[in-house]
């Protein structure tokens, strides 16, 4: 049969990786509804402090917990920052605005989360980003490279330029990941 006919009965996406488009539809929608039924987004200030703090502890937790958080410091765009005392605390947006996340359900889930949802989400609840226009970006563009310096991550260099959520609050103290 033909391409469609084929996606019809597999669920198969087409070459461009897109599903076929529906009249008035978009694509963002229908990601939002799958993504609203599957995984809830974070609502609150304290969702988002205990996604980032849970995501935190996974860089002295196990070797799975390690690697995970390393490489999702080193390939994110966008960060949800939180400032606690004298440093600053980095957590992927894409891992810190879907509520009650953790490192399975992230990885189990990650082919079907959209940043593009939780950017929308973290909006809601800090306010938008700090991009490269905003004077305060430097400084905590500055901090992060630091401290991908200090545990040996080489991050990438996104295009266009990193962005941050930023918080203020203090956080759990550290221990075994959830």
């Amino acid at each position: 049969g033909s391409a469609s006919n084929r996606r019809r009965k597999t669920g198969r996406r087409g070459v461009s990786g897109r599903c076929p488009a529906k009249p008035n539809s978009s694509p963002y929608r229908s990601v939002e509804r799958r993504t609203a039924v599957a995984v809830k987004l974070v609502s609150t200030k304290e969702d988002v402090v205990k996604n980032v703090s849970r995501f935190r502890r996974y860089e002295t937790g196990s070797v799975a917990d390690r690697d995970f958080f390393r490489d999702k410091i080193r390939t994110g765009k966008q960060f949800v920052v939180i400032r606690e005392r004298d440093h600053y605390v980095f957590a992927p947006s894409k891992f810190a605005g879907y509520k009650n996340n953790n490192r399975g359900m992230h990885v189990s889930d990650l082919g079907s989360r959209d940043g593009r949802i939780t950017n929308r989400a973290l909006n809601n609840v800090l306010g938008g980003p700090f991009g490269p226009n905003d004077s305060r970006h430097k400084r905590i563009d500055a901090a992060f490279l630091r401290y991908c310096r200090q545990i040996g991550v080489t991050p990438i260099k996104p295009s266009p330029a990193r962005k941050y959520w930023f918080h203020t609050t203090q956080l759990k103290e550290r221990g075994r990941p959830t």
